[in-house]
């Protein structure tokens, strides 16, 4: 499940599950090179948007949908908190 859900944004755009990999692809300990999955991004200025409207934790460049405290696997509360961020966020992406 870690894998196809959106776990967080950079700021060039490309959301990344909680592997730190495209969103699909596994943790399978080789690296992964960003570029070969442009699928993965979105534009600037819906990073831009994405920003505004997310958590921002740690580095300002980034900005989660979750945090360790909080997965969505955690409980029954953390999915539908989840759910509603991500329906806030493909709503907000798309005015």
């Amino acid at each position: 499940m870690r894998v196809i859900m959106p776990y967080f944004v950079r700021s060039d755009g490309i959301v990344l599950n909680r592997e730190y990999k495209p969103l699909g692809v596994g943790n399978d300990g080789n690296d992964v090179d960003y570029e070969d999955y442009p699928e993965s991004f979105i534009t600037l200025e819906s990073a831009i948007k994405t920003a505004e409207l997310l958590p921002k934790r740690g580095n300002i460049s980034e900005v989660f949908f979750y945090n360790d405290e909080n997965p969505p696997w955690a409980s029954a509360r953390s999915f539908k908190e989840y759910l509603k961020l991500i329906n806030q966020w493909l709503n907000f992406l798309h005015k």
